[in-house]
This record gives structure tokens, C-alpha cells and sequence, in this order.
């Protein structure tokens, strides 16, 4: 047998005690007993020396038991100092709050997500400019090459028909 302040739990569990943690009252004759003398033993049972019943904390009467009852530990309504438009406000809040957080993580969301997108642009961007300098460098290196190729040329020319033959061609050659 559950003492009088068997949680609402364990009254699922044995039916007879009531949700109520303050007092357990006697069934009524034939509410869930069935016969005159389950009840009188039930409450024989109940009121025998050294029960629970005689723990400190029960109160003894009725109007007490009643009155407790009616306490706002039965009502969680009122447990609570703010009325129903504070709270419904307070609702409204949190949900405007939730909202902003889902809208906030969003943006984050996207913010990174186009970092990362600019990032990887930046890397093929690089690699494409380390590409281009190398062709850059073997096309400079190449012109070089020619440039020389054409001065030896130049060179021989002179030495075979002299200054004044090619004079018109060295007048062409862009100075550099």
C-alpha cells in the first residue's frame, strides 16, 4: 500500500488511490468494491493503528483536504503571476525570436555558403594566372630567342652586302 502522497503515476498503477497528493479518500460503498464488506475492511485497513494515516504531514480533516484541493498546486494557472495576455505575448515573442534565429542561421547559412563558393573561384583564378605566366614567360623567352635570331641575321646581312644595302630594312626594325 502507497502512502498518502502517491504521485498520479503510481495512482495509474493502483486504482485505489486518487491523482490527489494530499489525501487518499476512502472509496465510497460500492464505487469500485463491490461488496458492503470489501469497503469496511478497505477502510478498516485504512484506519488501523500505525497506518499512514498517522503520518505527520496528513491533515486530519475534510475542509482542509478540500481547501488544498482548490490550491494552485491543482491549478497551473495559477502558479503563475501573469495573466493569459502576458503570456500569450510572451509567445508571440519567443515566436517572433524563433523566427529571427531560423531567418539569422539562414543568412549564416548562405553567407558561408558563397564564401566558400568565392573561395573556390579564387583558386581556379589563381591557377589560371599561374597557367598564363608560364605561357607568358615561354612566349617572352620564345620572342627573345627571336630577337636574337634577327639580330644575328641582321649581322650576317651587313657583312655581306654592307650597311647601305640593308639600310632601308634596319629603317623598318622597331626599336625596342
Amino acid at each position: 500500500m502507497l502512502p498518502h502522497w502517491a504521485t498520479p503515476m503510481q495512482a495509474c498503477y493502483n486504482p485505489e488511490f486518487t491523482p490527489n497528493p494530499y489525501y487518499n479518500h476512502p472509496p465510497a460503498a460500492g464505487s469500485y468494491l463491490n461488496h458492503q464488506s470489501e469497503a469496511d475492511s478497505y477502510l478498516n485497513h485504512q484506519y488501523a493503528a500505525g497506518s499512514y494515516m498517522d503520518h505527520q504531514y496528513m491533515w486530519q480533516n475534510q475542509e482542509n483536504n478540500t481547501l488544498l484541493q482548490c490550491n494552485a498546486l491543482h491549478d497551473p494557472a495559477k502558479l503563475s503571476n501573469k495573466s493569459i495576455l502576458a503570456e500569450e505575448a510572451d509567445d508571440i515573442r519567443k515566436d517572433r525570436k524563433r523566427q529571427s534565429n531560423r531567418e539569422s542561421a539562414k543568412r549564416t547559412r548562405l553567407r558561408k555558403k558563397h564564401e566558400r563558393e568565392d573561395r573556390t573561384k579564387i583558386e581556379t583564378l589563381n591557377e589560371e594566372i599561374a597557367v598564363l605566366t608560364k605561357q607568358l614567360k615561354s612566349y617572352f623567352e620564345a620572342c627573345l630567342e627571336l630577337a636574337e635570331e634577327n639580330d644575328s641575321i641582321e649581322e650576317e646581312l651587313i657583312k655581306e652586302y654592307g650597311p647601305e644595302l640593308i639600310a632601308d630594312l634596319l629603317f623598318m626594325k622597331p626599336t625596342a
